[in-house]
């Protein structure tokens, strides 16, 4: 049975979640900085007959997080398929079994894509580099457009929508966004997307297709990973893309759990 949250599930969707953060990682960090409802956040839970939590539906500007408990049955699988056929969200992410299920029954509306969720177990060499910096606020506008010209990870944002996302994060929560210049141009990007006292969530790792090959990606990755590993943070990142896990794997992340996502089709 599907409902809508009130805030007399707050203690038991949190122990919920706290079981087992690298199921989804981005909802709950995020519900641990927005809570479950506000302006761009809305929760629903889908129960069963015994009330048990089955799933947690977790909505953040026009993207849907998933959380399964080990009471998700193929019922409640179902009624998340009905819920989002109901809506028009633009992704949905969660855990590899649950979105391979989805899959299944929405394909003809989205792409499913599949990866793992990484951790960094190395000491990070933050680089010396004068082309590397931390962003500034008035900057987010051109970080957008460089995310969306790369349709792997940026191919299901709207690139005005996203700076808008940015922004908010970079204001009220303190997420970093790291840049390599040339001639003031930004040509590379990483950035925590989402932090805790005890977890940081890298995503947004993009090179300008003119200056592939150099390095680049490297150096922000490092630069970012080696702040938050300063401040006692884990850092973690999603990784959709098998040629590159070699790549993360040769400079100390290890793959955690695998994951999924759906991205409607047509945007």
């Amino acid at each position: 049975m599907l409902i809508s949250y009130d805030k007399s599930y707050n203690k038991d969707l949190f122990k919920i979640l706290d079981n087992n953060p690298f199921q989804n990682v981005y909802l709950v960090i995020d519900a641990e900085m927005y809570g479950f409802e506000g302006d761009n956040v809305k929760t629903w839970i889908i129960e069963d007959s015994q009330h048990n939590c089955q799933c947690i539906i977790y909505q953040y500007y026009n993207s849907i997080q998933l959380f399964e408990t080990k009471y998700c049955d193929d019922l409640a699988i179902n009624e998340v398929s009905d819920f989002l056929i109901s809506h028009s969200y633009d992704m949905v992410s969660g855990t590899n079994y649950i979105i391979s299920k989805l899959d299944e029954k929405l394909n003809h509306i989205y792409n499913s894509e599949f990866g793992y969720i990484f951790k960094c177990q190395q000491m990070a060499v933050r680089p010396k580099s004068c082309f590397v910096k931390t962003a500034l606020l008035s900057q987010m506008e051109e970080i957008s457009r460089l995310i969306c010209t790369d349709e792997n990870i940026g191919g299901h944002y709207h690139a005005d929508v996203l700076a808008t996302q940015l922004k908010e994060r970079y204001l009220y929560k303190g997420c970093r966004n790291v840049i390599y210049t040339i001639e003031d141009r930004i040509v590379g990007h990483m950035a925590t997307y989402a932090e805790t006292e005890n977890i940081a969530v890298l995503g947004g790792l993009i090179t300008d297709s003119e200056y592939r090959g150099k390095g680049i990606g490297k150096i922000v990755l490092q630069f970012i990973t080696a702040i938050t590993q300063l401040e006692g943070k884990q850092p973690i990142l999603y990784c959709y893309d098998p040629q590159i896990y070699s790549w993360y794997e040769s400079i100390g992340w290890v793959k955690q759990t695998q994951c999924g996502k759906l991205e409607r089709k047509n945007q």
